[in-house]
């Protein structure tokens, strides 16, 4: 099963891990007040157990983490974009200490597990 977006309390991880969860990285940990949330994301989500994800339409990453323009809705708002993927990629890597590609292969191959693909 998969924790969208995970910002819970990492006292929970372990038993969560053990009982199959994984857990998502999306631009929710690249609000710049967050940026504790990320250090204590990398550190205490096992390896195997990490996903990363956009949200897609939703949970837009700030300007400075955009890598394009976003879109609005017929309100107003603006939209996320799949392609954020790549820049929540980007910053997961450098919280965890790895190299961009290193951080793509790790999820993929959790992507696989979790979903069989």
């Amino acid at each position: 099963f998969l924790l969208h977006s995970w910002n819970g309390p990492v006292e929970l991880v372990p038993e969560l891990a053990q009982l199959g969860a994984y857990f998502s990285f999306s631009a929710h940990h690249l609000i710049s007040r967050k940026a504790d949330l990320r250090v204590q994301f990398a550190a205490s989500i096992p390896r195997e157990r990490i996903l990363v994800e956009t949200d897609a339409p939703a949970l837009c990453p700030a300007p400075e983490f955009r890598l394009r323009e976003l879109a609005p809705d017929a309100e107003g708002a603006e939209q996320n974009h799949p392609s954020n993927l790549v820049r929540n990629n980007i910053e997961l890597a450098r919280t965890m200490g790895v190299t961009p590609e290193e951080s793509a292969a790790l999820t993929s191959a959790n992507f696989g597990r979790l979903f069989g693909a």
